[in-house]
């Protein structure tokens, strides 16, 4: 099977986020699977490793961040989607990658979000107000859950969803 896993703030040196997902990458390996994982960085570029095949695709960097980028081109990353033919899609960036809930929905891919970080803990480093980052956050986490619930190992309805 096919994994494709996509992820976003994913930095050379970042930490809890690139561990998980090279100790799933090699997991998903030692159980038989194809695990491809697809990334943001410089520049684009591509090697096979413990954890699978890592397909690093050229990002922008975003402000104040301390160097993360962001996969943020649609179209590239679609097609490469289409190219890849996930058996199953796993996506671990609810903020700017939510949309591939609805292409796998199209294809019929079943997918899951992984989320490894809290929203809410993210935009209190803003100057939003003490109010905003949880009602924000909640906008957010109910926009996820519409793009990913429901779908099955065929992408087809489950439990009246989808």
């Amino acid at each position: 099977m096919r994994i494709v896993r996509l992820a976003n703030f994913v930095a050379p040196r970042s930490g809890g986020l690139r561990t998980s997902l090279a100790e799933l990458g090699a997991g998903y390996l030692a159980a038989g699977h194809e695990p491809v994982l697809v990334i943001p960085g410089r520049r684009d570029g591509g090697e096979r490793c413990a954890q699978g095949r890592v397909i690093t695709l050229r990002a922008p960097r975003v402000p104040f961040t301390g160097g993360y980028r962001v996969l943020w081109r649609r179209r590239r990353v679609t097609r490469l989607l289409d190219a890849l033919r996930p058996d199953a899609l796993e996506v671990s960036d609810r903020t700017t990658l939510r949309w591939t809930g609805a292409w796998a929905r199209q294809h019929g891919v079943p997918a899951v979000m992984v989320s490894h970080e809290s929203v809410t803990a993210l935009l209190k480093l803003t100057r939003l107000g003490p109010w905003l980052p949880g009602a924000v956050a909640g906008w957010l986490n109910r926009r996820t859950a519409l793009a990913y619930r429901g779908l099955g190992s065929t992408g087809r309805k489950i439990n009246g969803y989808g």
